[in-house]
């Protein structure tokens, strides 16, 4: 809270990002492209879940259903959020390509943070970096 407005950051916070930094305003696109990476984060969590062994890959069928639930979860997210500020002038009219470059961003902020903190996490915003840059769209 501050004097007059109310500034949300997202739950865990950007730490290698300096405090001034982190409570500038900013398009509320960047809160929502931060959930749509933590269902990423979730789905890969679960992807390891149920791999036979550490270090190996997930059952095909898990693979699918996890990819599925990806992308329900993010349609799901953004056609909410969007249906509820469509008489907003936040988002503009065609918010997905400013969304799609905050969620390269923000996976390239990831390896960062992984690399420095959590090595061992390293491979989950790797492998959606590939995935983003190799189609163009968001991970699933």
């Amino acid at each position: 809270l501050t004097a007059d407005d109310v500034v949300i950051i997202d739950f865990e916070g950007e730490p290698s990002r300096p405090l001034v930094e982190r409570r500038r305003k900013h398009s509320p696109l960047r809160d929502v492209v931060g959930m749509l990476r933590s269902f990423d984060y979730a789905r890969r969590t679960a992807l390891e879940g149920t791999a036979p062994t550490p270090g190996q890959a997930a059952e095909p069928r898990a693979r699918s259903l996890l990819s599925e639930w990806l992308q329900e979860a993010r349609r799901t997210f953004l056609t909410t959020y969007e249906a509820a500020l469509r008489d907003s002038p936040l988002l503009g009219p065609n918010p997905q390509p400013l969304r799609e470059l905050l969620e390269l961003e923000k996976v390239l902020y990831e390896i960062r943070y992984e690399l420095a903190s959590r090595p061992a996490w390293l491979h989950v915003p790797v492998r959606s970096a590939l995935e983003l840059l190799a189609a163009g769209s968001p991970p699933g």
